[in-house]
């Protein structure tokens, strides 16, 4: 059986890695064998995170080039939905 391998200074060290990236969450293979997750939080009109956006595309085909795609695709995103939030 797969494991999660979590921990507290595990968990501790992904906060840093995210904040690191300016927000982007990358799980590489830990949630599921052979899939790279990639988040980005959503933040009400308050800033405090209340939920996410993810994509979960098979690792191999993960290049560099993608995963910056991805992450400017998520930010578009969150970021219209945080707008569209203010103005509800």
């Amino acid at each position: 059986m797969h494991s999660y391998r979590l921990t507290e200074s595990s968990l501790l060290d992904a906060v840093i890695r995210t904040e690191e990236r300016g927000g982007l969450t990358i799980d590489d293979d830990s949630a599921a064998l052979d899939v790279t997750a990639f988040d980005r939080v959503i933040r009400d009109r308050l800033r405090s995170p209340f939920a996410a956006v993810f994509v979960a595309p098979i690792s191999h085909r993960m290049a560099e080039s993608r995963r910056k795609k991805i992450n400017k695709q998520l930010t578009v995103c969150t970021e219209a939905i945080e707008l569209a939030l203010l103005a509800v």
